[in-house]
């Protein structure tokens, strides 16, 4: 009786082992898998793959679309820069690039990076073709706002406590 019972012992961690190495090889494996798939397009291909076969929600046919002016421009943020001395200098007399101007608010030698400054340069260029305010997000805020009052835009709004968007 009693090898009667070892025998069945073996039998059940004989068995026990078998599916313990299934199920770590099957572990290691979709972890391999996971951890490639932020890494390669293989992500983006199967998430685009679950998206395309999701149901699309219909739009009530009864509501009327109208077409609504915009009233107010909105600047995200690009991030900033150290100040270095081969700072750009943009040679447009209407796009001045004072790196200088940016550092009003914190005199710590920051200053807007190429994306910001692309983007105020293009909110000016709006603003002198359609005066509106000009919603300032990010933490680049006060050194975009700087850009802006020192090249003529006043009517800006801030919004400093985003991060990102």
């Amino acid at each position: 009786m009693l090898t009667h019972v070892i025998k069945k012992v073996k039998n059940f961690a004989h068995f026990t082992m078998i599916w313990l190495k299934r199920l770590v090889v099957f572990a290691v494996l979709f972890g391999l898998v996971i951890y490639a798939s932020y890494y390669t397009p293989i992500f983006s291909s199967v998430g685009l793959m679950v998206l395309n076969h999701l149901p699309v929600p219909h739009v009530n046919s009864d509501v009327e679309v109208t077409n609504i002016e915009p009233t107010a421009y909105i600047v995200l943020g690009g991030g900033l820069t150290e100040a270095t001395d081969s700072t750009s200098r943009i040679s447009d007399s209407n796009l001045v690039n004072d790196n200088a101007l940016n550092n009003n608010a914190n005199q710590s030698g920051i200053v807007l990076n190429t994306f910001s400054l692309e983007r105020v340069q293009t909110a000016k260029i709006a603003y002198t073709t359609n005066p509106m305010p000009i919603v300032l997000t990010g933490v680049e805020s006060p050194w975009m706002r700087d850009w802006l009052q020192a090249n003529g835009v006043a009517n800006l709004v801030l919004e400093t406590a985003s991060m990102n968007t």
